[in-house]
């Protein structure tokens, strides 16, 4: 059984469903077995290159449950609400509007658009 994580609505373009968990199970002809595979924080999580960081966004995550990513057999869907707060990442080339909206930023913007 292979578990795998689709997010609806990545920052960063991601692989359609990542493989976040799985098991080998044996099954005798009409033998049923009950097996769980958790998922953590990581299994929702990209790795930002710009912030040297995994990242996890709040939204919508399928999860895909088959004996294969090809035979996907059930699937449910589940919302993540992201506690991590990020800050944005300011550069020469940001828009004034991404410094204002920073709350880094915008205490080093203020004064000179103030005077």
């Amino acid at each position: 059984m292979q578990v795998y994580v689709h997010d609806r609505r990545a920052g960063l373009v991601r692989p359609y469903k990542e493989l976040k968990g799985f098991a080998k199970v044996s099954l005798q002809p009409g033998e049923a077995k009950t097996v769980a595979i958790q998922l953590d924080e990581r299994a929702f999580a990209y790795y930002d290159p710009a912030r040297h960081q995994w990242i996890t966004e709040d939204g919508q995550f399928d999860i895909l449950v088959g004996a294969s990513s090809a035979d996907i057999r059930c699937q449910a869907t589940v919302v993540l609400q992201c506690t991590m707060e990020l800050a944005t990442i300011l550069h020469d080339e940001s828009t004034i509007r991404a410094w204002f909206d920073d709350p880094i930023g915008r205490p080093i913007l203020e004064p000179i658009f103030t005077n």
